[in-house]
């Protein structure tokens, strides 16, 4: 239920909302997020628009098994996005929590290899009662 959705976001900080998108949508946009990943990782180191990630064992000789990669807005991107704010659930979530006049600050995949050790679970932003990052 939306309004469900809304407080247990505004009280925990988080919410777990789904199915958020249709099959065919995840599957382009997959696809897409794919894509660009592959291109990412062809630019040079600290180039393209991917950010570390955190791993459970981090260092400079471990393969690299995770991306955090920013996406470009494109056509499938643009669809999923649309999707995903129109599901009841996320819409009022966003809204109770954030209000109408919020920005899009960042729009990112994070994308796991086969066999990725889990992230650790850490904070991206620290809580301000004047307002966060969702």
């Amino acid at each position: 239920a939306p309004a469900a959705a809304a407080a247990a976001l505004r009280d925990d900080g988080v919410v777990c909302v789904g199915p958020a998108l249709g099959a065919a949508t995840a599957a382009a946009l997959r696809a897409e997020v794919l894509t660009q990943l592959e291109a990412a990782r062809a630019c040079e180191a600290g180039a393209g628009p991917l950010s570390s990630v955190l791993t459970a064992s981090a260092s400079a000789a471990a393969a690299t098994t995770r991306w955090d990669l920013r996406l470009r807005v494109t056509a499938p991107v643009a669809a999923g996005l649309r999707e995903l704010l129109s599901a009841p659930a996320v819409a009022a979530s966003l809204l109770d929590a954030a209000g109408r006049e919020a920005e899009l600050w960042e729009l990112a995949a994070l994308v796991s290899a086969p066999g990725a050790a889990p992230q650790p679970l850490h904070a991206d932003t620290l809580w301000d009662e004047e307002g966060v990052l969702f």
